[in-house]
């Protein structure tokens, strides 16, 4: 192989790499941003939406102002989400703690969730991508619940405990 040619092959490999670092995280359904911390000084968290289907990304900055708590950032970004997002395709909801969820309408995966950068000290950020489980046909399919089951024995009763203490 000549020089000119391992420049090419080089060149080529430089670029696919590059691409594949640059192309963000992988198509999902569902997205969960956790944060965590108190805001240590103002500025913004720069979210990005990537659709998979070569559309444009939607940019979203959230301002936040130091002294912010994990549960003020939350709402703030929940809302700015849910107002620059297309109701009738995603729904923007808080989730247990100070997590919010992102979710297509549609459960299609087929859009990306990214952090791109944070200038606000102290806050931590993880977004991550979300698979959402089914819920159980009956109450049955789960091992911590009662069981429907009509032939099943209920379990007799334990007579020295109903009974009043002795003197």
């Amino acid at each position: 192989m000549n020089s000119r040619t391992w420049c090419h092959c080089a060149a080529a490999a430089f670029l696919a790499a590059l691409s594949s670092a640059t192309a963000g995280p992988q198509p999902a359904g569902s997205w969960n941003i956790a944060l965590t911390g108190q805001a240590g000084s103002s500025g913004g968290l720069h979210f990005r939406l990537t659709p998979n289907d070569g559309s444009t990304p939607v940019d979203i900055v959230v301002n936040v102002i130091i002294g912010a708590r994990e549960q003020t950032i939350a709402k703030s970004v929940r809302y700015s989400l849910a107002s620059q997002l297309r109701p009738d395709r995603f729904k923007v909801e808080l989730g247990e703690g100070n997590n919010i969820l992102v979710t297509d309408l549609q459960g299609q995966p087929d859009y990306s969730l990214e952090l791109l950068e944070t200038d606000i000290d102290n806050v931590r950020v993880a977004v991550r991508s979300v698979i959402v489980a089914p819920a159980p046909d009956q109450p049955s399919d789960h091992p911590l619940l009662a069981s429907t089951d009509p032939n099943a024995v209920e379990p007799e009763p334990d007579e020295e405990a109903d009974s009043p203490p002795e003197d």
